[in-house]
């Protein structure tokens, strides 16, 4: 009987033992994974709120703005001229004297307070038929207005779009269609002796002369008045004030220099 009664009451007691399966420890483990959970869901809604509407309020009183360009892509087309044969100077001028152009430029001066405009002429070349010109860039640096003539006598304002001073070269634009560009060539391909002429104006009154003589030397090292040391091609061609940004043809009718110092 006595072993009997013992039974029962250990049945008893171990009935009111937790279940094996949530002791204590798991049980307090679960209520602080609640009480987390509960912590980051209210730390993420305040945020949401708090930050949401602050960006709101920053994108409506704080606004920046972008800008993106939009525009159609300039595209280039290049033609291969047949330059195998050799020309007289007579030919190579009536070939290129419609892409050689007169540029007339005007500068303003102040002096103490007094403005003085002068004006000055160059030349340059047509090197696409859409308007784009080559020339000296200190030919139109500094420059208020900038006047493009062509042989025929037709003229265009012109505006810089481009220039290298460290090699004496801008690019100026005229709005014009149907122009007649020159053949560009490949001044490597030159030797001391060649026969070249230049087209322009000089002495800035003798328009669309020619000029012609031969390559005295290359990669001539000078200095410029303005500091710049360049490597250019030397010829006995007459060039005079006026000539300068106008091209340097070999008797292929090709580009092959652009000149620049007398």
């Amino acid at each position: 009987m006595e072993n009997n009664l013992y039974e029962k009451e250990a049945d008893s007691i171990n009935s009111m033992q937790p279940k094996k399966g949530w002791t204590r420890k798991k049980v307090v483990v679960l209520v602080v994974l609640c009480l987390l959970l509960g912590g980051i869901i209210e730390a993420g809604w305040n945020y949401f709120f708090t930050h949401g509407r602050r960006g709101e309020t920053i994108q409506d009183s704080q606004r920046s703005t972008v800008m993106e360009g939009v525009r159609e892509k300039s595209v280039l087309d290049i033609i291969s001229i047949d330059t195998s044969r050799e020309m007289t100077p007579a030919e190579v001028y009536a070939a290129n004297v419609n892409s050689t152009v007169g540029i007339t430029t005007s500068v303003t001066t102040n002096f103490w307070g007094f403005h003085t405009t002068s004006a000055a002429a160059c030349s340059g070349f047509i090197l696409t038929d859409d308007g784009y010109i080559i020339t000296n860039h200190h030919e139109i640096e500094n420059s208020d207005s900038i006047t493009v003539s062509l042989y025929d006598g037709t003229t265009y304002e012109a505006e810089l779009v481009g220039y290298d001073e460290s090699n004496d070269i801008a690019v100026i634009k005229v709005e014009a269609e149907g122009l007649t560009p020159v053949v560009i060539g490949d001044s490597e391909n030159l030797n001391v002796g060649d026969s070249v002429i230049a087209i322009g104006n000089p002495l800035e009154e003798l328009t669309f002369s020619v000029t012609s003589g031969a390559v005295s030397a290359l990669d001539r090292e000078i200095t410029l008045s303005n500091s710049i040391r360049m490597d250019l091609i030397q010829t006995d061609c007459a060039i005079n004030s006026g000539n300068s940004g106008g091209a340097l043809f070999n008797l292929y009718g090709e580009v092959v220099g652009i000149v620049n110092a007398k």
